[in-house]
């Protein structure tokens, strides 16, 4: 048998040497309730195939059936997702924290050359950047 229990501490980052913790990112309880079924859905499908791969036994329909289902469903919402963010694309997205300073403007589409700081030095065709265009 196996156990599974939700840690919070999986999102979490140590601070001052251990003396506190911060949650970044957790999601609200129903979200990760959700989740957590959802994972645990995914364990029991996975030992329920292997035992019937073990047995040598052919999966019930009922569990095919719902699989397939479950695979169309999946399918549908990558689209979904996928239309999403073709849209998203356009927006300008900020910098986050976890990308180093130097690293911000490595944008192998808009820029060729960088300086040791990581700032543009030429855009993506090789011409110097404007005095003007530096300054963004």
């Amino acid at each position: 048998s196996i156990a599974i229990f939700p840690k919070a501490n999986l999102i979490s980052k140590v601070k001052q040497q251990g003396k506190s913790i911060q949650y970044h990112g957790q999601s609200d309880k129903e979200t990760g309730r959700e989740l957590y079924e959802y994972f645990c859905e995914c364990i029991r499908s996975k030992l329920l195939e292997m035992q019937c791969e073990i047995r040598s036994e052919e999966l019930p329909k009922w569990y095919t059936r719902r699989r397939d289902y479950l695979s169309e469903l999946d399918l549908e919402q990558k689209r979904q997702r996928q239309k999403h963010s073709k849209t998203d694309d356009n927006k300008q997205s900020s910098p986050t924290p976890d990308i180093p300073p130097q690293d911000i403007f490595r944008d192998g589409s808009k820029y060729s050359s960088w300086d040791e700081n990581g700032f543009p030095m030429k855009d993506a065709n090789g011409k110097e950047l404007s005095k003007a265009a530096t300054k963004k």
